[in-house]
């Protein structure tokens, strides 16, 4: 498989203009297993973020051995693969000492690769490729990795001096792009701060200082059991972020009760709310008829006085938020966040004080939300667009780079600083006068900032393409240079 033939015409480019060479993968890394003592750093391999601390991260929901004599040792410019996810992309060589799962195969560099080079080269999109073709399983999502089809994998290897300039070239441009990346990311986060500002601004003076818990009067609790319905019934829960929606969007059936005779019975329009989480807003006006857990409370409004959604928008307001985490009950410190099994009684939600308007003043509120929310929501979409073109430009250029399609030989001299603009460091430049100009601007209301925002993402949006269409233009050979080793190895 080291052959060069393995490699699409297009990319023998490198080898034959160039002079680069292909060579099996284990005359560059050596596997091995040493083991650490348990006190050295625990790490874990990302897709998107190679080999960092686990604990630096709040969504590896691995569960950690109690005993880490047994986990392996890494030293930084070792190989470090998850066997059952390399396919995603979690290979990564790494930058840091420490200790990985027993699971994970660690590879010893050997001579002949910068690490850097290897760490670039190994995690494009055409690798992954490669690794799903040498990976195998029956278990969804987690396919193990042939290591001897690894061990013979072919590495495409310019001079040591080559992979040094286009490490270099490379750790400097996705800098850039990463530092773009991370102010859109800041922003999305202070878009979405001050939509929650906007929130409190609109109903949280509703709870403020209220005379009277008008709530009592207009809000009655639904304790209607589904009994022989229940199997025909919709199944809806409910969650922080999205409301009441069927339970299907968001588990498999697999996890769905055996009986479901003692579920609540939910109509279109009524207030379901999960007593364990209406402390952080887990509430929301169900769309739809069916059934949710016996452990949440269904609220039917008096419509003649309450609107369902202006009541379950003050709910999720900041300042009420707060008053139900006064009323927790459950097993422990009753400061929100520290009650074991955390509950709010209904009759305790109730008698929070709170003034009702007219319905003529709640349907303004909500009119009012409904525009600031759409508001939010297109800055919002803007941001992840422009964030993931850049992330796209980012693996376009890496490819691009690693096989030869970028002269990256007069990096750091002004013939190689005069043709970026076109690409990363144009959108680099034009990125501080939208998302500062942003940022500037956003405090006193999503409508300021969306006023400015295209700008910023527009203005990013319209220059990145040129970066990404012109390594585009260059990547087919990168992109297929690896397709003919994946058929072989089928």
């Amino acid at each position: 498989m080291s052959d060069l033939h393995v490699f699409a015409p297009e990319a023998m480019r490198a080898v034959t203009d160039h002079g680069w060479s292909v060579r099996p993968l284990k005359f560059l890394f050596r596997r091995g297993k040493q083991l650490g003592d348990g006190s050295e750093t625990l790490l874990s391999v990302y897709r998107d973020h190679g080999v960092i601390p686990k604990d630096s991260r709040d969504d590896n929901h691995n569960r950690a051995s109690d005993d880490l004599t047994k986990y392996q040792l890494v030293r930084r410019g070792d190989l470090v693969v998850n066997k059952m996810k390399a396919w995603q992309g979690s290979v990564a060589v790494a930058s840091l000492d420490g200790i990985v799962s027993p699971a994970y195969f660690v590879y010893r560099p050997l001579a002949g690769i910068e690490n850097r080079y290897a760490h670039y080269l190994l995690r494009t999109r055409d690798y992954f490729r490669f690794y799903a073709a040498i990976s195998s399983g029956v278990r969804p999502g987690q396919w193990d990795l042939d290591p001897a089809a690894f061990d013979r994998m072919p590495v495409l290897l310019p001079s040591m001096s080559e992979q040094r300039q286009i490490a270099d070239y490379l750790d400097h441009e996705t800098a850039e792009i990463d530092a773009f990346i991370a102010d859109l990311e800041l922003e999305r986060a202070l878009t979405q701060e001050h939509l929650v500002a906007q929130r409190e601004a609109i109903f949280g003076s509703y709870s403020a200082d209220a005379p009277l818990a008008e709530l009592r009067s207009k809000l009655f609790e639904s304790d209607v059991r589904a009994g022989a319905t229940a199997n025909s019934a919709e199944l809806l829960t409910v969650s922080i972020a999205s409301g009441v929606s069927p339970r299907g969007e968001w588990t498999s059936d697999a996890h769905r009760a055996e009986d479901l005779t003692r579920y609540k019975v939910v109509r279109s329009g009524d207030i379901v709310l999960n007593r364990m989480r209406a402390f952080q807003g887990a509430v929301g006006v169900s769309p739809i008829a069916g059934i949710t857990s016996p452990d949440y409370a269904v609220l039917r409004c008096d419509q003649r006085t309450l609107v369902p959604e202006f009541a379950a928008s003050i709910f999720k307001s900041p300042r009420f938020v707060s008053e139900i985490a006064r009323r927790l009950r459950g097993i422990g410190n009753e400061e929100s966040g520290q009650v074991r099994t955390p509950r709010v009684s209904v009759s305790d939600l109730i008698r929070i004080p709170t003034r009702i308007p007219l319905l003529e003043e709640q349907r303004a509120a909500l009119d009012e939300w409904a525009t600031q929310n759409r508001a939010a929501s297109d800055v919002s979409a803007d941001i992840d667009a422009a964030i993931a073109l850049a992330k796209e430009r980012r693996a376009a250029l890496i490819t691009a780079a690693v096989t030869g399609q970028i002269d990256v030989s007069g990096f750091g001299t002004r013939a190689a600083r005069a043709t970026q603009p076109a690409g990363v460091s144009a959108t680099r430049a034009t990125q501080p006068a939208g998302v500062s100009a942003t940022r500037a601007t956003q405090p006193p209301g999503v409508s300021g900032a969306r006023a400015t925002q295209p700008a910023g993402v527009s203005a990013a949006r319209a220059i990145q393409p040129a970066g990404v269409s012109a390594v585009r233009a260059t990547q087919p050979p990168g992109s297929d240079s690896i397709q003919t080793a994946i058929d072989e190895s089928r």
